[in-house]
């Protein structure tokens, strides 16, 4: 089964985990692929 999100809900959601579950002390970042939706550019 393959879902499509669009970036706007999930931009919403990330802005929203903080709030539960606290900021990580550490981001693993896979540097492959670039970001390219513009709703991540600001």
């Amino acid at each position: 089964m393959v879902v499509s999100l669009p970036a706007g809900r999930i931009s919403r959601y990330l802005v929203k985990l903080p709030e539960y579950y606290g900021y990580p002390i550490k981001i693993r970042v896979d540097n492959r692929a670039k970001l390219t939706g513009n709703i991540f550019i600001d």
